[in-house]
């Protein structure tokens, strides 16, 4: 393939960037895993924290395994069992290999959580946000979408619509029996939607009959059944559009614009943290081509046109769609969870569309 778009869903080696032909670009920029991996992502956000404590307060205190173990136990020794602690495998996804675990007694539930981490797992252990705000009893996440079109300069798009995503079970604060009930404390699609109490979407808006589309369910700490029973025919789907949220949320007197603006930050923020990171693979893979600017001059700052060469000189070679996942708390403030650098484009759903 001489021109178009390299697509793909692996991240991509500084090799495989410098072997693309002048007319080609691709999905993905070279370092983009240092923030969509957890425990990189949590090291450069808690750096940007020590430096700007205040304009970094949107993620959780998160210690990284191996290294903070120490600091790590003794968190969890000092602040007790009303202190959760949600324990993630570095590159896992999909929910797979999470644990919950409370502090207090010494430590010794947070290490044996981390024991149980396959041999060599690098993983982070992270306050579990135990106030999340909730919908009918339901916790939930947003999926925010941002394009990354380039990386010198930073330039960043954020796309308004994406989804919310609900738990199937009633949410209860975590406890010693109910830390294993993974449909009430994770959000995760892949682990949702496999429950016997998921409901999908059926249309691309609100439910018939209704502008919000709510959920309603008993709270307490019952099963997926009682879940399910309690929900009954005012559910309209454990996935709804951020259209959908924003009429719940306004119609219960919130503000959208305010918590658009503080998510839209939170992306920015994230990506300044490992700007110049990706900067410096780029211009590794790429040297000398270009100074992205937004009258498409060159690096000279002539306009460039002719050879393919000086075409691909300026403009970015490398984009990249983040999936974004956050977490509101019953303030309405957004939480960074985690960045997705390959995020789903499945279409399960007319919601998807």
């Amino acid at each position: 393939m001489r021109r178009g778009v390299y697509w793909t869903d692996m991240s991509v080696s500084m090799e495989r960037l410098m072997r693309l032909r002048p007319t080609q670009v691709i999905n993905h920029f070279g370092g983009m895993l240092q923030i969509c991996r957890k425990r990189p992502m949590a090291i450069h956000l808690a750096a940007m924290q020590r430096a700007e404590p205040a304009a970094y307060a949107f993620f959780p205190v998160t210690f990284s395994v191996p290294g903070d173990e120490a600091a790590l136990l003794a968190d969890a020794a000092r602040r007790g069992r009303r202190q959760a602690y949600i324990i993630k495998p570095d590159a896992g996804c999909q929910g797979k290999g999470i644990r919950l675990a409370q502090g207090g007694a010494g430590g010794s539930r947070v290490a044996a959580a981390l024991a149980a981490l396959p041999p060599g797992c690098a993983a982070v252990a992270q306050h579990y946000l135990a106030r999340p705000l909730l919908i009918g009893g339901l916790k939930f996440d947003l999926r925010v979408y941002a394009l990354v079109s380039s990386v010198d300069p930073l330039r960043v798009f954020v796309y308004r619509e994406g989804l919310a995503r609900f738990c199937t079970t009633p949410y209860a604060r975590p406890a010693a029996d109910n830390l294993g009930r993974l449909t009430a404390h994770l959000t995760n699609y892949a682990v949702n939607k496999k429950s016997g109490a998921f409901l999908a979407p059926s249309t691309s808006d609100a439910p018939t009959g209704g502008s919000s589309g709510s959920i309603s369910s008993s709270g307490g700490s019952g099963g997926e059944e009682q879940a399910a029973g309690a929900q009954g025919a005012e559910v309209l789907s454990h996935k709804w559009s951020f259209a959908q949220l924003r009429r719940r949320l306004e119609s219960e007197g919130h503000a959208w614009e305010p918590l658009w603006r503080a998510i839209e930050g939170l992306v920015a923020k994230s990506l300044i943290s490992v700007a110049p990171l990706l900067q410096g693979s780029y211009k590794a893979a790429f040297p000398g081509t270009y100074s992205d600017t937004a009258d498409g001059s060159g690096p000279s700052g002539r306009e460039t046109a002719g050879d393919a060469s000086a075409v691909a000189g300026s403009r970015s070679r490398c984009f990249e769609v983040l999936g974004f996942d956050v977490l509101l708390d019953e303030g309405l403030s957004p939480w960074l969870v985690e960045v997705n650098h390959s995020p789903s484009f499945g279409t399960d759903s007319p919601l998807d569309r």
